[in-house]
């Protein structure tokens, strides 16, 4: 186990590397999510579980130099040069802190909710720090494999699931998020999901290979994959003739009423 208690520890050696896939290949999406919701301009955001800050930086950018951006996680260590006069970097643990009530106009997360055991009593936390009429958007992933027509990648998909769920991660989750914020007394819910399908040799493949080699020891541990097994997997992402799915990505947003 490491120290956070996380699966995928910001400790482990490549973490930035892997965090900084994620953004290359997620960020695009995100941005388009949060232009949808408004002007942003003047906005009091939170960006919970910031990660390595991209999000953050950018959010900065939009609401300008009347708004302000808190980009908060359990771990900054790769937040350390986001320097902005509107963003706040702070240390925080949203499962134990308190959060300021009422006090943002956007609140978003990316791929934190399903890590959390407590994750609904933290979403509960996330609508509670809104302003009357401010937007609450959640990303996340839910982890069950997709069978595809390689034996060794079907192993590697059914490990790296096993191995999150026996970390506690809500494999199956995200879907259910539009039906919480519907209970939390939201307004003007949307949603959207998607299953992602990309290249060999790729960002979003090169993601996924970092993500196997820090999962290694867990997926091994589930049974379902060995070490060769693994390696034979991560070496089909390099193949730029082949194309390979990804476990489905859905985002949720909602509305506190004014």
């Amino acid at each position: 186990m490491n120290d956070t208690g996380y699966v995928l520890d910001n400790a482990w050696k490549k973490a930035r590397e892997r965090l900084t896939l994620q953004e290359r290949f997620a960020d695009k999406a995100t941005r388009r999510r949060i232009i949808a919701l408004g002007p942003a301009r003047g906005w009091h955001c939170l960006e919970a579980g910031a990660g390595a800050g991209s999000v953050a930086r950018w959010l900065s950018a939009r609401v300008g130099p009347n708004g302000r951006v808190l980009a908060a996680d359990l771990d900054t260590r790769f937040m350390a040069r986001l320097q902005k006069a509107n963003l706040e970097v702070r240390r925080m643990d949203v499962v134990s802190e308190e959060l300021p009530r009422a006090a943002f106009d956007f609140v978003h997360t990316r791929l934190l909710l399903i890590h959390l055991p407590a994750r609904e009593a933290v979403m509960h936390k996330l609508v509670q720090s809104l302003k009357p009429g401010g937007w609450l958007l959640l990303e996340e992933r839910e982890a069950a494999a997709v069978p595809i027509r390689m034996p060794a990648l079907d192993k590697a998909w059914n490990a790296m699931e096993g191995g999150l769920r026996a970390g506690g991660v809500g494999t199956g989750w995200a879907h259910t998020m539009p039906a919480l914020l519907q209970q939390e007394g939201l307004i003007d819910i949307g949603a959207e999901g998607e299953i992602p399908v990309f290249q060999g040799d790729s960002v979003t493949a090169d993601f996924w290979r970092v993500t196997w080699e820090q999962m290694r020891e867990r997926m091994i541990a589930t049974g379902l994959v060995d070490n060769d097994g693994i390696d034979e997997a991560m070496r089909a992402l390099r193949q730029p003739q082949e194309w390979f799915v990804a476990p489905a990505e859905f985002a949720a947003w909602g509305r506190r009423p004014a």
